[in-house]
């Protein structure tokens, strides 16, 4: 039989009601429960953080709110405006009118509340019940190049609709976190195309040098690794910032491709795992033709 038509996939409508995540009371230690995202403000982007907020409300008349609390003295602050960041409100894209949140920039908050120890509340309203979630710590530090030794900024622009996953279509979604790890150049790519002459003399048609790099992360918790492995190595965009003074070069918002995972490791009894990367650059453009 002859096939006639190509199948085609278009990304589903349905809502998908969110729920408060299970809080886990048993703990194996300080360092296995408490794990603190650290972030860094400084005088540029390069020293400054920023943490997504992507909020899903399924309600067209639901809302939500965000709130940033000091966790030393216990002060919260409700985002209402760009005051700290960039504040989407839900409906912001009409194609993907349920989805908000908030993109914190971190050099806003020490400008406005200071240095310190802080957390999110997020408070979603939808269908006449509210959920509230908080999340890790954030303790926010002055940049400097050795307290950011070891460390990798991994940034994303989302787009398009995950199968199974978020639907960013049309939101345009950035994200960035850093994460404890290293990211550096390895052995390039190389393609040569030749052809055999009638006097089987070989010649080449041309040759392309992909720079390759690979990402290698420290034992953080799930919720980064997930993140990764299942949704952001997917990004329309990757760029990643290495912060070892001892790079081979200086690796700055470097465009990537994921190619492979190297390596993957979780380990019993531990809420920690690794994770190893491949990437080849985005813009492969180093072709020697005859």
């Amino acid at each position: 039989m002859t096939f006639t038509e190509l199948s085609i996939y278009s990304c589903s409508s349905t809502a998908t009601i969110p729920t408060a995540k299970p809080v886990i009371e048993f703990c194996f230690g300080k360092y296995e429960c408490n794990w603190v995202n650290q972030v860094f403000a400084g005088s540029d982007d390069y020293e400054s953080d920023r943490t997504p907020i992507l909020i899903q409300n399924p309600d067209s008349s639901g809302s939500f709110n965000i709130y940033i609390q000091n966790i030393i003295t216990g002060s919260e602050t409700l985002f209402t405006n760009d005051d700290f960041g960039s504040y989407f409100a839900l409906g912001y894209t009409p194609t993907n009118a349920d989805k908000g949140g908030y993109l914190v920039n971190w050099r806003l908050v020490r400008d406005l509340l200071g240095y310190g120890r802080y957390k999110f509340r997020v408070e979603n309203t939808f269908f006449g019940d509210t959920i509230t979630e908080e999340s890790s710590e954030y303790r926010l530090l002055p940049y400097s190049p050795k307290a950011v030794n070891g460390t990798v900024k991994f940034e994303t622009v989302r787009t398009g609709c995950i199968q199974g996953g978020i639907d960013y279509t049309d939101l345009n979604w950035v994200t960035s976190v850093r994460i404890p790890g290293w990211f550096y150049e390895i052995e390039p790519r190389t393609e040569i195309e030749t052809y055999q002459t009638t006097s089987r003399e070989v010649k080449q048609i041309q040759e392309t040098t992909v720079r390759r790099y690979q990402m290698d992360t420290k034992l953080v918790p799930a919720e980064i690794i997930n993140d990764l492995k299942n949704d952001g190595f997917m990004a329309t965009d990757i760029l990643i910032t290495d912060y070892s003074p001892l790079s081979f070069e200086d690796l700055r918002q470097t465009e990537v491709i994921r190619t492979e995972i190297g390596e993957f490791t979780t380990y019993r009894r531990s809420t920690r795992g690794r994770i190893s990367v491949i990437f080849e650059e985005k813009v492969q453009d180093k072709i020697k033709r005859l």
